[in-house]
């Protein structure tokens, strides 16, 4: 468990981008729909947007009480859900770092992952 996200070419078996800034290990991904960043769901809790370009960290998004599982978006990209350990699926707006809904219950098991399906 490095802690870098890198980004492969998978017909020349070549990385395109490494993002070697991940302060946690990466427990998952999701490219934003206009594919200009990722976002990453890690142990430390967070959730954290890199900007392609750069491989620089844009926004973070910190509300979670245990290791984020999932991560998607909808809404073509304007919001996004993330499931966690902590038992809870939040739904955010893009850029935004506070949740617009949580959706938590203690006595039920987390969710490993989430689709929008």
């Amino acid at each position: 468990f490095d802690k870098q996200i890198k980004v492969w070419d998978v017909e020349r078996g070549t990385v395109v981008m490494e993002v070697s800034k991940a302060s946690a290990v990466p427990k998952c991904v999701t490219w934003h729909p206009d594919q200009s960043c990722l976002l990453v769901g890690q142990s430390d809790n967070h959730v954290v947007q890199y900007e392609l370009s750069t491989g620089d960290v844009v926004q973070e998004y910190d509300r979670h009480l245990g290791e984020v599982n999932a991560v998607f978006f909808l809404d073509g990209g304007k919001r996004f859900v993330s499931s966690s350990d902590d038992k809870s699926l939040r739904i955010w707006e893009f850029g935004v770092p506070i949740e617009v809904k949580t959706v938590a219950d203690p006595s039920q098991h987390a969710a490993p992952a989430c689709t929008r399906e």
